[in-house]
């Protein structure tokens, strides 16, 4: 992105009345989501401003006290707003390098790199298995934790996903 993309996408944002928020999470998150809608899919910046929107999530839900209902493998399952699977269209070292501007950006590889964030995870991040990418695309409503077990119960316990209340699963 150009500086003066950079500096028409902020002052656009601040025009709309964007920054006067005092909570930072809330206020990032929102110019975040503004960001995002700019950009060109897929694209370094698209998602790594995905990644960053769901690090906020994961990183303010990881403060809270929550109750965290088991799965069982009878219970239905579905995403949790606390949680993202973000795909990097290149290694996260190479990423960190060209923010840095010790190396030139990457090209874009596409299904690179899936990353689960979520509130759970030791450090908010880790690599998807494929058992864990399919469950979270089925998972945006409701689906029988039975038919991804024992994957179901392991995003269950890391916040990735939620048991969804008053659903048989049977």
């Amino acid at each position: 992105m150009t500086e003066d993309d950079r500096e028409e996408i902020v002052a656009e944002w601040v025009a709309r009345g964007g920054g006067t928020s005092s909570f930072f999470e809330t206020e990032a998150e929102a110019f975040l989501t503004f960001v995002s809608r700019r950009l060109d899919r897929p694209s370094h910046a698209s998602s790594l401003c995905r990644f960053e929107r769901a690090v906020i999530r994961a990183r303010g839900a990881s403060t809270m006290r929550r109750l965290i209902r088991p799965a069982s493998i009878d219970s239905m399952v579905q995403r949790s707003p606390h949680a993202d699977l973000v795909e990097l269209h290149a290694p996260v070292e190479q990423l960190l390098e060209a923010l840095a501007k010790t190396r030139r950006w990457p090209a874009i590889c596409e299904g690179s790199h899936r990353l689960l964030v979520a509130p759970g995870i030791a450090g908010l991040v880790r690599d998807a298995s494929p058992v864990e990418i399919a469950l979270w695309h089925a998972a945006e409503r409701p689906v029988p934790a039975k038919d991804y077990w024992p994957a179901a119960r392991s995003l269950v316990a890391c916040g990735a996903l939620e048991t969804v209340a008053g659903v048989d699963g049977c």
